[in-house]
């Protein structure tokens, strides 16, 4: 049995930077070690310079795709001197992202708000606001679901599929979508196929459980599917997140 989703690294890469997804996750950063990217982006774009050796990014979650992060400028001073002359901007010439599997290689280090304003940076940019609904962001602010997310891919946690007929429970992955505070229930995809058929398969979307108790949290997959226009756990009650643990 697999604990890792689909198409989604086994492992955390080794890297320069040890900030946690949290701490990573809407985050302006210096990318201090752009310049071993740089001659490979140049014979893509030439607006990029191929002796360009930090940049500036801003790290993003992608529902889809997980962690991200969209090159906003490369610095002509290589990045000893923050300030806005010194940011060349890239939106006009290209967009540049990378993903988790990339960022996890990578020297960054996170700026300050007071770096980020020399910079004449926004807080968030524009763009990244296209990238979380109210619901995702309710979701993503627990941190009590920390523990159960797949490193890279916020929205995806592991869950528990329960046993039938003398079977054992299986441990399978969801991407997380909406909360319920009335049920205690998330709306989710299943991400991958269980093993024995239970009636529920890849891409369906289903609810889960959550389940409270002295030993900890844990999330537990409903057998049944959610049908179009069905609401998560709209036919019984439960009790929303402790105080303090979203």
């Amino acid at each position: 049995m697999s604990s890792i989703p689909p198409d989604q690294p086994e492992s955390r890469n080794q890297s320069a930077t040890d900030l946690s997804d949290r701490e990573l996750v809407f985050s302006w950063v210096l990318v201090r070690n752009f310049g071993q990217y740089a001659p490979g982006l140049h014979q893509k774009c030439a607006g990029i310079p191929k002796d360009a050796e930090s940049a500036v990014g801003y790290i993003y979650i992608d529902h889809d795709t997980g962690i991200s992060m969209k090159i906003e400028g490369i610095l002509s001073n290589n990045g000893h001197d923050l300030k806005k002359n010194t940011l060349v901007s890239l939106e006009d010439v290209v967009s540049l992202r990378f993903r988790y599997s990339s960022l996890k290689s990578m020297d960054l280090t996170p700026l300050s708000g007071e770096q980020v304003q020399h910079l004449g940076l926004p807080q968030m940019p524009g763009w990244a606001r296209l990238y979380e609904t109210p619901d995702l962001a309710f979701i993503r602010s627990f941190g009590w679901l920390d523990p159960l997310r797949a490193h890279g891919f916020f929205d995806d946690v592991m869950a528990v599929l329960p046993a039938k007929k003398g079977d054992v429970p299986e441990f399978i992955w969801v991407r997380l979508s909406r909360y319920i505070p009335k049920t205690d229930r998330f709306s989710a995809i299943l991400l991958n196929e269980p093993f024995r058929d239970y009636g529920i398969h890849r891409s369906d979307s289903l609810e889960v459980q959550v389940a409270r108790n002295r030993g900890g949290i844990s999330l537990i997959v409903r057998h049944e599917k959610v049908l179009p226009g069905e609401t998560a756990g709209e036919h019984s009650a439960g009790k929303s997140p402790e105080n303090g643990d979203a």
